[in-house]
């Protein structure tokens, strides 16, 4: 918050300036690129960072998001430019002296992180909006700016009979994994086809991130092995269940009940593995 405060306007001298970039320039380094729910805590902090400082998305300034890490491509890469509509580079695309309009450097990680929206005191001056005197307005905007971009409504309708379930498959994070630990997870249940025959299985690395919330956010239910898949709760209707099968190593991690505190209408229970 601090830094994002700190942050100056004005203009360079260009003549000293081998590339220029005008607009508000965000400089930002990823951890877990190719995990929805790390990625999902770097989209939440880009957006309240935009909040903070007074960007809106359909203003006349252009954004630039700069990736200071040299992680290799993944699925999720063009829901950043899609979500912020924003120009997206990593930094070693850039030489010489870089010079921008308005630069602000980003911290990693958000101010939520792991704790229910109770703990949380998460309002702040300045914004030009309406809270309703609820200290989890600025995720709701959050979800919001996810469902517009994919022009989902508000208030749409849940569909009855649809029941989802995560076919969660080996997380290969990088291309330097370790495959044979990763296929090894024990939070990985074959046929699950079979196991659940009334339900409709998923295999999110099959779909695009588009397809993943305009399905989901029409459910009833999300149910999953607890894993990064379970993220999309966030976009669940009102009145709609997410259950999450926890094996032995994972009773005592409340990540995704604390995370289902943030989205009003929905519940949350856990479970042992099927």
């Amino acid at each position: 918050s601090k830094l994002i405060e700190a942050a100056g306007e004005g203009v360079p001298d260009q003549s000293q300036c081998d590339v220029y970039l005008p607009g508000l320039t965000l400089m930002f380094e990823r951890i877990e690129y190719a995990n929805l729910y790390h990625t999902f805590t770097d989209w939440f902090n880009v957006h309240w960072s935009l909040e903070k400082l007074k960007y809106h998305k359909n203003g006349h300034q252009e954004l630039r998001i700069i990736w200071l890490d040299g992680h290799a491509k993944s699925n999720l890469d063009e829901v950043w430019a899609d979500i912020f509509n924003a120009n997206i580079t990593y930094v070693s695309q850039y030489k010489g002296i870089v010079c921008m309009e308005r630069g602000v450097w980003l911290p990693k990680n958000s101010p939520l992180y792991d704790m229910p929206k109770s703990y949380v005191e998460f309002s702040y001056e300045g914004y030009e909006g309406n809270d309703n005197g609820s200290n989890c307005g600025v995720m709701d905007r959050f979800i919001e700016r996810v469902l517009t971009t994919y022009d989902i409504p508000q208030d749409r309708t849940m569909d009855e009979s649809l029941d989802l379930v995560i076919d969660r498959q080996p997380y290969f994070a990088h291309p330097r994994v370790d495959m044979e630990k990763a296929i090894k997870d024990a939070r990985v249940l074959p046929e699950m086809e079979a196991m659940f025959p009334s339900s409709r299985v998923i295999k999110l690395h099959e779909m695009s991130f588009r397809e993943q919330v305009e399905l989901i956010s029409r459910a009833k239910s999300l149910r999953g092995v607890h894993g990064a898949g379970l993220t999309h709760l966030l976009w669940l209707p009102k009145g709609a269940r997410a259950v999450e099968w926890q094996p032995e190593d994972y009773y005592e991690n409340q990540l995704f009940g604390n995370l289902a505190t943030w989205v009003p209408g929905i519940s949350h229970q856990t479970g042992p593995m099927p």
